[in-house]
């Protein structure tokens, strides 16, 4: 969410994929349109430090606005 960033249920997954993400040069995020907007446990990072963003097309134009605001890349496939 754009509030909350990056998460996943598992709070050992988001520690490992928290760490992954550290160490990496460029940082992309996949997801269907269907994970955005929820909020689980683990959180990985602020979508601050993501680099890229690829989700499918459906995702809802309003989050499409908002998130073309920050300084990342999206792309709609």
């Amino acid at each position: 969410s754009l509030e909350h960033g990056v998460t996943i249920p598992s709070l050992e997954e988001a520690d490992t994929a928290a760490e992954i993400l550290r160490h990496s040069r460029r940082r992309v995020i996949l997801a269907d349109h269907t994970k955005f907007g929820v909020v689980t446990h683990g959180k990985i990072a602020d979508l601050s430090e993501i680099d890229v963003i690829i989700t499918d097309s459906e995702l809802d134009r309003g989050l499409v606005e908002s998130l073309s605001e920050l300084d990342l890349s999206l792309y709609l496939v």
